[in-house]
This record gives C-alpha cells, sequence and structure tokens, in this order.
C-alpha cells in the first residue's frame, strides 16, 4: 500500500536513519544532505517534510524549507532509485507545492542535468 504523510523532521523520528541513507546512498542531492544535518542539529527552522511510504518503507520524499533572505522555500526532493518513473516524484513534490502555496507563499528548486527534464515537467 502507497501512502503520503507529512509533519515536521522530527515527526519522522523513526525513519531518520531510512530518509537519510537513501539521499546518500542513492547520491541524493547535496543541498538535501545539508539540510537533514541542520535539522539533525535541532536548527529551529520553518519546514514540512512529506514522505510516501510504501508498505511503512520510505520511497520517496520532499522537505520544504523557509529561507527568509529570498522569502520563499526552497523545495528538495528525493525519490529511490528503483521507484522512479513511476510517478512517486511527481506525487510527492506536487504535495510539497500544494502546501506552499496553501500558505500563499512562493517556492523555488534547484534542478541538476540529471533531474532537470523531471522538473520542467512537474512545474508547467
Amino acid at each position: 500500500m502507497i501512502r503520503l504523510r507529512q509533519g515536521s523532521w522530527s515527526h519522522f523520528r523513526p525513519w531518520h536513519r531510512n530518509l537519510r541513507q537513501l539521499c546518500i546512498r542513492d547520491d541524493g542531492g547535496i543541498g538535501l544532505r545539508s539540510v537533514v544535518r541542520c535539522l539533525d542539529r535541532g536548527d529551529k527552522t520553518d519546514h514540512k517534510v512529506f514522505v510516501l511510504f510504501e508498505d511503512e518503507r520510505p520511497v520517496a520524499w520532499a522537505l520544504a524549507v523557509w529561507w527568509r533572505r529570498q522569502q520563499e522555500y526552497d523545495i528538495q526532493l528525493y525519490v529511490k532509485r528503483s521507484h522512479r518513473r513511476q510517478g512517486y516524484g511527481r506525487r510527492v513534490f506536487n504535495r510539497a507545492v500544494k502546501w506552499v502555496k496553501e500558505g500563499d507563499c512562493k517556492f523555488t528548486y534547484f534542478p541538476n542535468p540529471d533531474n532537470d527534464e523531471f522538473f520542467k515537467k512537474v512545474t508547467k
């Protein structure tokens, strides 16, 4: 069963290790890893975590973090390599964008050559 949950980083404490390993093992974004390190240290930053579970195992997740200087949320996204191209990334990213827009805020993301096509599709 596929289920999408959202909450703060501390809300997902039982899965911290799994989430960190996903983005490190499959070469997740450096930005995502550095934000996770800050959250691990207990930094008080406005954020929301969105995790897609398959049978209680995280397979995709997004992190929306408030950037005061730019006055917008940065949305970081990671999908387990074996679960890519199945709509999981789109589902998690769209939920994060919806949450940001419900708060009447702007968002940004930082594509790289590996995921540029994905972000072009989901941000149309």
